[in-house]
């Protein structure tokens, strides 16, 4: 399956000093279908190592604590039966872990296109944590998710970082991860049962040391979004088309081709109003 990836632009705020770079979105790729994609979970998931080891290629094992960085990458979906091949641009936001962050974080909560949540294979905390998330997601977009006739599902990515720390050789560690793999499939199940009218949900894992995985979550996260988009388009057109139709119907019942007026009642009739 082919696969690219760029940096478009980079805009953060970052509690360590590093230099980032901000590479300058071309004219030609401002006409790209653009997606906001917020990365939450617990803190020291690896929300950040994950960013870092898909766009710099590297995995730093030093830990700062992120308060809110902005990134955006193309990702290339390749072409279907359906769909041809095209470009798309996720907006990532990097989301505070930390509760003294929590009125920064509630902010990128709003208005997002997805939501990709990271959890720790050795930490059960980080995975119960995930419920308190997407509760406050609806609560803070209560307006959107209330529109019924507008409504659609917001794609939700759930995923296991660190899969080489889980797979160490030391017992606790392989017990850690055990239990992490016993918990994890109830622990969706039992998130679609109660968040399933508001979120579409899919699993996956990733190893933000080895990079494996990674770049086929954004991948996969895209997908999701763009799946979702198109059923919602699809609902649309019938909706209208059938709206359209029962107009035609309607339309050639009392206006005939052959010229015919005809009228919905004795008052119409007097009236000449031609009501349908």
């Amino acid at each position: 399956m082919h696969f690219e990836r760029s940096i478009i632009t980079s805009k953060m705020m970052h509690m360590s000093q590093e230099t980032k770079c901000n590479t300058i979105l071309e004219g030609r790729e401002s006409q790209k279908q653009r997606f906001s994609v917020a990365i939450i979970g617990d803190s020291g998931v690896g929300k950040t190592s994950l960013i870092n080891r898909y766009i710099f290629h590297k995995f730093n094992t030093d830990y700062n604590s992120t308060i809110e960085d902005f990134y955006s990458i193309q990702i290339k979906l390749p072409k279907t039966k359906n769909d041809p091949e095209k470009t798309y641009v996720l907006d990532l936001i990097d989301t505070a872990g930390l509760e003294e962050f929590s009125q920064v974080r509630e902010k990128s909560l709003r208005d997002q296109s997805a939501f990709l949540f990271v959890y720790k294979a050795d930490s059960k905390e980080s995975i119960d944590i995930i419920e308190d998330y997407l509760s406050k997601i609806i609560q803070l977009n209560s307006g959107s998710f209330n529109q019924q006739s507008n409504y659609q599902k917001k794609p939700v990515l759930i995923v296991q970082n660190q899969q080489d720390q889980a797979n160490q050789s030391t017992s606790e560690s392989l017990l850690n991860y055990r239990l992490s793999r016993q918990i994890s499939s109830p622990d969706l199940k039992s998130l679609k049962a109660k968040f399933g009218n508001f979120f579409e949900f899919e699993q996956d894992t990733c190893s933000a040391k080895t990079g494996e995985g990674i770049s086929r979550i954004f991948q996969t996260m895209t997908q999701m979004i763009v799946n979702i988009q198109n059923a919602e388009d699809l609902k649309n057109f019938k909706s209208n088309r059938k709206k359209r139709l029962i107009k035609q119907k309607n339309i050639d019942k009392y206006y005939p081709k052959n010229g015919d007026y005809r009228h919905c009642c004795s008052f119409s009739r007097y009236q000449n109003c031609g009501i349908f």
